[in-house]
């Protein structure tokens, strides 16, 4: 007697098989069990078909994805089974492909459809294959990251000797040249070629500094030595020195302030250095005879501090460069000033370390606000 006929007999004729199997239909087959009307609506489905779908079908039209049901479902008998799949709709929102077999029973037709087995174990031993090289990617990555630190270490310690070296010999050429000017008063021409010597001197020795100094940020070894200060304070001594560089260009420097600005945690070497930054470039990008306004006002739990200058203003499609390394605009300096291109950039990484902000805006032929801000902290 053939297999089928012997399971059909112990179906029939054992109650407790009937339920054994039924149960394992409904509950926990891994197959798609639809009962459907001969209108295509759906009667029963199996636990596996919300597991799988995830939604609450109505009609078994609406199942497939690139499959158009028949208006006759009596013609899926004939043309449609297990040897062809067809895509599905799933919870996931990918289409799967399963595989159908129709059966009518009365007036319903049974529907139930699996994976292909062989496609389901090509799909694990791909992704068994990606996993693997993606195991293989990450650790590549994390090689190539560490020999970028160190390189970028490297780099750092290579700048950091280069700028130490250039700066002791630099040193004596300043000193000789401000010796030989004290002494060459009477000779113009003379006095000249110092002057000039002096002028490139004062700026290496500037750009030396500014690449010490954003390397050792760059290197994350920026230490903050916070005191609690006096804001106002530590602007006020800022602008006496500047008020006297502006003063060759006779522009005036004028703060405006709001009354009782609190003292706040900062380091009053870095901030004094961002203010050297600001301040010294809005000398250098105004016009001779106007005026620079530094304004300082709380505006909720922080201290603003404004640079607002009547100078030529920056495009503003180059307003992006203004804080990244060595980046320069077009706009150039209004008596032929030199800039090293790294003041800015150290300027913004000293805000966010004191945990402000920085930013700019600017009006091309009105002028530019250069502001940065300091959390209020209380002592």
């Amino acid at each position: 007697m053939q297999l089928k006929s012997i399971l059909k007999v112990m179906i029939n004729s054992n109650n407790f098989l009937q339920s054994f199997l039924s149960d394992y239909l409904l509950k926990k087959a891994p197959i798609l069990f639809f009962i459907f009307s001969t209108d295509g609506k759906i009667i029963e489905t199996n636990d596996y078909v919300q597991k799988k779908l995830g939604r609450d079908l109505k009609n078994f039209r609406d199942l497939f994805v690139d499959f158009t049901i028949p208006e006759d479902f009596s013609e899926l008998l004939a043309k449609h089974s297990l040897e062809k799949g067809y895509s599905v709709k799933t919870l996931s929102g990918q289409p799967v492909t399963f595989y159908f077999d129709f059966k009518r029973f009365e007036d319903c037709f049974f529907a139930v459809a699996n994976r292909n087995i062989d496609e389901l174990e090509a799909a694990q031993t791909s992704i068994f294959r990606l996993n693997s090289e993606y195991s293989n990617l990450t650790r590549e990555l994390y090689r190539k990251n560490n020999e970028l630190k160190q390189l970028d270490e490297m780099k750092n310690r290579l700048l950091g000797i280069a700028a130490h070296d250039l700066r002791n010999p630099l040193s004596v050429i300043m000193g000789y040249s401000e010796l030989l000017i004290d002494n060459l008063a009477s000779d113009p021409e003379g006095m000249g070629y110092l002057s000039e010597i002096k002028k490139c001197t004062d700026f290496q020795m500037r750009l030396i500094s500014d690449i010490l100094d954003f390397s050792k940020i760059e290197a994350g070894k920026i230490d903050l030595k916070l005191e609690y200060l006096d804001v106002l304070n530590v602007l006020e001594e800022n602008l006496r020195l500047h008020r006297l560089l502006s003063k060759k260009k006779s522009i005036d420097i004028e703060m405006e302030k709001d009354e009782n600005i609190p003292k706040t945690f900062l380091d009053p070497l870095r901030i004094a250095q961002v203010l050297n930054n600001l301040v010294s470039n809005a000398i250098k990008y105004s016009y001779e005879a106007t005026k620079i306004f530094v304004k300082v006002f709380c505006k909720k739990s922080d201290i603003q501090i404004s640079i607002v200058d009547h100078g030529q203003g920056i495009p503003a499609n180059e307003l992006d460069l203004l804080f990244k390394p060595f980046s320069r605009t077009s706009v150039k300096p209004t008596k032929g000033e030199m800039s090293t291109g790294l003041g800015l950039a150290i300027a913004r990484k000293i805000v966010l370390e004191h945990h402000g902000k920085i930013w700019a805006e600017s009006t091309l032929g009105i002028g530019s606000v250069f502001s940065f801000t300091l959390p209020v902290i209380s002592s």
